[in-house]
């Protein structure tokens, strides 16, 4: 019904008989129904969205994540994810209780304080690993198969079988903490306290140790209890109602604060920062709601010192909480950096309002009163750039768009994510994307989100089977647009919100073909671009083996058997383009057009495995296809010129504006690598011009010297070692010495370009930046950023204002002792 007015809005006729109290989210209206499965309605329209599974019950709890229900014939507890409706866990309980992370649960005569986020992420990779197992062994059973799989299944299930130990010791670990309580009718959670109540009163336990602290008497069984305005309201087998104060508590519930109007701060990780030092209550009651990590500014040298003696008491000061003495005037901080300020009063603090306004990160940092009021809030950065595709964006111009970035920069931060979860550099995982103000950092088999501006971890999702490598012969199969993530894992696609790793949708292949993989990953504003390409496509499996045949010349690429289009909203399939093979490197999006290069050789038609070499792509038919981005009907198809059919290594296409651009290369008579470059007017597909050239250091073929990407910069592509006029292919001045310019880099050049404004990026001895139009007009020569290791292909970001760098030198045996990740800020975009 309509509250306002008492309108019916709807009303539905249900097979399931409601019983026990109704639950309300953002989408959906949550009803338990007895002794049968509890069921999820529409809350618009009444309609049946979800049946669950798991027991009976009238008693039930939900949060974001999680709905909880029970308690069945067998006096268990369901958790269910609210997305699927999949029953994640069941546990023995007849009461629980649930924090923004905790859930807390009473089974007689012990109370169980568990990790709910671990232990949901443990048990689904539980599930993924024992449906793997049970594969495997179906298949070492099977009579059908040849001794060498049945070999290869059982080594693959002394792996599974390793990694279940682990999922099973890291659920045990979910238990934070377990402690006997006795008899338990009721129970209760606050900030500080866990209470339960029971005949004859009420107890309150410590919810970091589990110690009693206090208890309360009454008469009879306290069956009901709430908190409200810092007292504690209980409700008894006797009719009784009671009322206590918080000092009879000792607690601190969480609306006796004055921050109360601060709720609304999510729960995150970074920094808060407090002008002039706060009460103890103030800051207290802020960070627990927060999350975030709290520095305090004062000019008052004693109140500082006084602060720093009380939290170190606490054994807070350092990890969590640290105070400063600053005079008044400029702050000694980096820009950007704090994701909160703090004030007591604008018009009165001891630092300018600028400063305050910047140090505040971009993408939503603000500046609040201590009630909560916020006074301003910072929105991106002007002129700032995104990557959000494995070159940069949907053209592959490798390219950020960012016109802040310049080589004259400084350290922002260093630190995490460091080696441990990362991909072998040799390996060349995908990479780092950018947008709306967050950070994505590929690791193996893992997706880590990062806050670019202080270098805050944010959230990890463990992704088994998701990892794919040798991203040279393949498409990027991770996107990000705006607040969302999408990555494809096996036949599945699964859509994120990138701020937070909460699961949005999860979209599986259309037409569900066996034997297949989500292949090409492209979100877009309103559409969700795929392929399908056979399971044994793309590159899974890590080992030396692999390192050492795709550093070599002549190695296959990824190809798909169709492409399509889904809406990222509903899932439904708008086209599916399907006519011969499509080379996953080649896939290339602009404005309203989608280009590719399609193969419809009969050799690598028949080939099993998805995976085939270029020359056996290129020979016979080969084309240069547009289609059309809302239709999928092709805008024009020519055969690609006889140039770019001596491909034998790679093979790219990028776009920009008016332009298509296809760089491929082979080796020449001599063993070394000459580069095929071809221009296409874009709206037409017909060459307007093309050239080669050979690779600046010859006989370095196995150091990836054949399979460099190329880059747009406005109206120059740079094909290395050279750069070209886009429009006409002519040489363009850089230097004021010489009309061709060419790029020598230091060290070893396995890894490709990046470029964000004037500068490109790329690894050399050390991640190095060389900004083509320096003070001068000229190019500068090339800067070392950081005595580290970089990655073989791309982990150099220069997008949201600054340069990031993730750990990327995992397997790395040269002597770089600085295993972190970084970044760093222009000092005058």
């Amino acid at each position: 019904m309509d509250t306002g007015m008492g309108d019916v809005i709807w009303k539905q006729r249900t097979e399931d008989s409601p019983q026990g109290y109704l639950l309300g989210s953002a989408h959906h209206l949550y009803v338990p129904t007895g002794r049968g499965n509890p069921v999820a309605l529409d809350l618009k329209t009444g309609a049946l969205k979800k049946r669950f599974s798991g027991v009976g019950g009238s008693f039930s709890v939900l949060s974001e994540k999680a709905f909880v229900s029970g308690r069945g014939n067998d006096g268990s507890l369901t958790i269910s994810e609210t997305q699927s409706a999949e029953s994640i866990v069941q546990v023995r309980g007849s009461q629980l209780v649930m924090t923004p992370h905790l859930s807390i649960y009473y089974d007689e005569p012990h109370v169980t304080v568990l990790d709910r986020k671990r232990h949901f992420e443990h048990n689904l990779r539980l599930k993924q690993l024992n449906a793997e197992r049970g594969q495997l062994q179906s298949l070492i059973k099977s009579k059908k198969q040849n001794e060498e799989v049945v070999h290869e299944a059982r080594k693959s299930l002394l792996t599974i079988s390793a990694r279940l130990m682990e999922a099973q010791k890291g659920l045990q670990e979910c238990v934070r903490l377990k402690f006997e309580v006795g008899a338990c009718k009721s129970m209760l959670v606050s900030q500080e306290r866990i209470v339960v109540g029971r005949n004859g009163g009420i107890d309150l336990y410590n919810i970091t140790n589990g110690n009693k602290e206090s208890s309360l008497q009454l008469d009879g069984v306290a069956l009901g209890m709430a908190f409200n305005k810092g007292k504690l309201i209980v409700s008894t087998d006797q009719g009784s109602i009671l009322c206590y104060a918080a000092s009879a508590l000792d607690d601190s519930p969480a609306d006796t604060s004055p921050l109360a109007p601060i709720a609304d701060v999510p729960p995150s990780r970074g920094f808060t920062v407090f002008i002039g030092a706060p009460a103890e209550k103030e800051i207290g009651m802020y960070q627990r709601r927060s999350g975030f990590k709290t520095v305090i500014l004062d000019p008052d040298s004693d109140k500082v010192h006084r602060t720093r003696r009380r939290y170190l008491q606490l054994g807070l000061y350092g990890p969590e909480i640290v105070a400063h003495h600053i005079p008044p005037g400029p702050l000694p901080f980096t820009d950007f950096f704090a994701n909160l300020v703090i004030v007591k009063d604008i018009n009165h603090s001891p630092y300018p309002e600028e400063e305050l306004k910047r140090i505040l990160r971009p993408h939503g940092g603000e500046i609040r009163t201590l009630r909560g009021e916020v006074i301003y809030r910072r929105e991106a950065l002007e002129g700032e750039g995104r990557w959000t595709q494995l070159y940069g964006n949907p053209g592959n111009t490798s390219h950020s768009g960012d016109t802040r970035i310049t080589s004259d920069m400084t350290l922002q931060w260093f630190g995490g994510p460091g080696p441990h979860p990362m991909v072998d550099r040799h390996l060349r995982g995908p990479a780092p994307l950018y947008d709306n103000g967050v950070l994505i950092v590929p690791g193996e088999n893992i997706l880590i989100a990062v806050d670019p501006y202080n270098g805050s971890e944010l959230w990890q999702r463990e992704l088994p089977s998701s990892q794919r490598y040798s991203m040279p012969y393949d498409a990027g199969y991770i996107s990000m647009c705006r607040d969302r993530v999408a990555i494809a894992v096996n036949q599945t696609c699964q859509l994120m919100e990138s701020s937070s790793g909460r699961l949005l949708r999860e979209f599986h292949l259309p037409k569900s073909p066996k034997a297949h993989h989500w292949g090409y990953t492209l979100l877009l504003e309103e559409a969700l671009l795929g392929s399908i390409q056979k399971d044994s496509a793309s590159r899974t499996q890590p080992g030396y083996e692999q390192i050492d045949a795709d550093y070599r010349n002549a190695q296959p690429l990824v190809t798909s058997q169709a492409l399509f289009r889904l809406d990222p909203e509903t899932g439904q399939m708008s086209w599916m383009y399907r006519q011969g093979d499509l080379i996953n490197s080649t896939f290339t999006v602009s404005g309203p057009q989608v280009f590719f290069v399609e193969s419809h050789s009969q050799r690598a038609r028949n080939n099993p495995s998805g995976r085939v070499r270029l020359s056996t792509l290129l020979e016979g038919e080969a084309y240069l296809v547009s289609i059309s981005l809302e239709s999928g009907k092709p805008l024009w198809k020519h055969r690609l010129p006889a140039s770019l059919l001596k491909c034998q290594n790679i093979l790219y296409l990028m776009a920009n504006l008016e332009s298509l651009v296809a760089c491929g290369s082979f080796l020449n008579e001599a063993n070394d690598t000459t580069y095929q470059v071809a221009r296409f007017h874009m709206e037409t597909g017909l060459l307007t011009w093309e050239t080669s050239h050979a690779r600046g250091k010859a006989g370095q073929t196995f150091h990836g010297e054949q399979l460099h990407h190329p880059v747009i910069m406005g109206d120059m592509l740079v094909a290395e070692p050279f750069l070209y006029g886009l429009s006409d292919g002519s040489s363009p001045q850089v230097t004021a010495h010489s009309n061709r310019w060419t790029l020598t880099r230091p060290g070893h050049s396995c890894g490709t370009l990046s470029a964000g404004g004037s500068c490109l990026f790329f690894r050399a001895t050390h991640p190095t930046v060389l900004n083509l139009n320096g003070p001068q007009g000229q190019a500068d020569a090339p800067i070392p950023l950081a005595p580290s290791r970089t990655g073989c292909w791309i982990n150099i970001i220069p997008a949201g204002g600054l340069v990031m760098i993730p750990e990327a030198s995992a397997g790395c045996v040269c002597h770089f002792s600085l295993q972190t990740s970084m970044a760093f800020l222009p000092r005058n975009p």
